[in-house]
């Protein structure tokens, strides 16, 4: 695995503000400017949606919520075409931890990447690693 992130670790951002609602209460997010979500400027000068689908959510007591790593999925580099060779990226999916620092499984979750090839991708210097917890079963 090239990420350090794994499943079980309670990680917090400064960087999971900028979101877009992808699906029901699940939020893409990164470390976009305020602007990321509505519009960018092409080549030609032609603005365009970004994303095209999902509603903005831009959220900032995100920055101060523990939210617990539920799945890491990497895709590493593989030969491509003649010598060229795909890049590395992953996505990490979290869930928000209640106030008291407990599971709920009806929180919001958030997804991002930490190696992702275009704009938003989140430095894993900036996500810090607060705490592990274990799946137990009762």
């Amino acid at each position: 695995m090239n990420t350090k992130l794994a499943e079980g670790l309670v990680i917090k951002s400064n960087l999971f503000v900028n979101g877009n609602e992808r699906k029901p209460k699940v939020f893409r997010v990164g470390n976009f400017d305020d602007k990321w979500i509505y519009e960018k400027t092409s080549t030609y000068g032609v603005d365009e949606i970004f994303y095209s689908n999902g509603t903005p959510a831009i959220n900032k007591e995100r920055s101060q919520k523990e939210y617990l790593v539920l799945s890491v999925v990497e895709k590493n580099p593989q030969i491509g075409l003649g010598n060229r060779t795909s890049e590395y990226n992953n996505l990490i999916t979290a869930i928000e931890l209640s106030s008291d620092g407990t599971y709920d499984e009806t929180n919001p979750k958030i997804e991002f990447s930490t190696a992702y090839v275009g704009c938003g991708q989140i430095v894993e210097n900036d996500i810090k690693v607060v705490r592990q917890m274990k799946k137990t079963y009762i």
